[in-house]
């Protein structure tokens, strides 16, 4: 299979009249990114298939069936992905219905299909069809407030729900481990790998799909002040609620003063005998 250029990816779906097709594109420069930096696509699919792997952003959890756990063992073989394929919308027709894969990933004797979300719902039996009865690992790939699909995960149990979230952030680390230094024996990327993948994270947060980033000590401190006050406000307005509900025993239910045009309507105890001393109001004794 020919490998489509960069440019030819990325400008395949463009915003055309109130038409945005933000899915497809982010899936082409996704495929983009897997077709150009070597070893990512192994890393991130060996993730995806770990049934150990949680996903900070997804709790959903699925059992291995025999394609993914097989699938697993294969890539945990491999000692590079230079022999990747990475197709998009890879066409099916199971039972004469056309259906197309969005990012459909070869490496070496390993298939594994994955499904991009990006707003848009799951199609009625479209993971069983990509699955083919169990037999071809899907991952299915969303945001985070659309995870987890729930009917999905009842009729295909085996398929992991993965998260932009957690896919960028193994992305990132991908990328800080490089420059590290690897002890794995790879090659170090290169100047245009490194171009791609800070670009792909650039993209990323245009769309909305990054993790949001850590607090610093400064906002944690500032956050911590705020809880502060909360709690002080808080506690201000019970006793201010137990002063209200005691003056109501002793004096009886405050009723609404009469207003004026332009003035507000003021809550008051005017039918009890009240009087002012030392800038206090108290109820008058006998």
């Amino acid at each position: 299979m020919q490998e489509k250029s960069f440019f030819s990816r990325v400008t395949k779906y463009a915003t055309v009249g109130g038409s945005d097709p933000h899915e497809n594109r982010l899936t082409e420069a996704f495929a983009a990114l897997l077709e150009q930096v070597p070893g990512l696509t192994l890393e991130l699919v060996r993730g995806w298939l770990d049934q150990q792997a949680r996903d900070p952003w997804c709790d959903e959890t699925w059992t291995a069936n025999t394609a993914t756990t097989s699938a697993a063992e294969k890539l945990a073989e491999l000692s590079s992905d230079e022999r990747r394929e990475i197709q998009t919308q890879r066409l099916l027709r199971p039972s004469g219905k056309v259906r197309y894969v969005d990012i459909e990933i070869r490496l070496g004797q390993v298939r594994v299909r994955v499904e991009v979300k990006h707003g848009a719902g799951l199609g009625d039996g479209q993971i069983e069809a990509y699955a083919e009865d169990g037999k071809v690992p899907v991952v299915i790939l969303a945001p985070e407030d659309q995870l987890p699909f729930v009917p999905a995960a009842k009729s295909c149990p085996h398929v992991p729900q993965r998260s932009w979230q957690a896919t960028i952030q193994k992305i990132e680390q991908f990328r800080d481990l490089d420059h590290e230094g690897r002890e794995n024996g790879r090659k170090p990327l290169g100047e245009v790998d490194l171009w791609m993948i800070n670009e792909f994270l650039k993209f990323a947060k245009e769309e909305g799909i990054m993790a949001a980033p850590p607090l610093s000590q400064e906002n944690t401190d500032a956050l911590s002040k705020w809880r502060e006050v909360s709690d002080a406000e808080e506690s201000f307005n019970e006793m201010v609620t137990i002063g209200v509900n005691h003056a109501a025993k002793l004096w009886g239910k405050k009723k609404e003063a009469k207003s004026s045009p332009g003035l507000k309507v003021i809550p008051s105890w005017e039918h009890f005998p009240l009087y002012s001393e030392d800038f206090l109001i108290a109820p008058k004794h006998s």
